[in-house]
């Protein structure tokens, strides 16, 4: 859980912050929701900011 949340704020970086941390309860799937919101958020919004 610790190490979920800053690594998923560092990969979606204001993006899917409050998403993050609540998927993030769930550590199995925290690893797959991390690696595919990130490439969701990339192909979705390359650049938001």
């Amino acid at each position: 859980m610790h190490i979920c949340k800053p690594v998923y704020i560092n990969v979606c970086v204001g993006v899917h912050v409050h998403i993050g941390i609540y998927r993030c309860i769930d550590r199995h799937i925290s690893s797959k929701v991390v690696t595919s919101t990130m490439q969701v958020n990339k192909k979705t919004i390359p650049s938001p900011i």
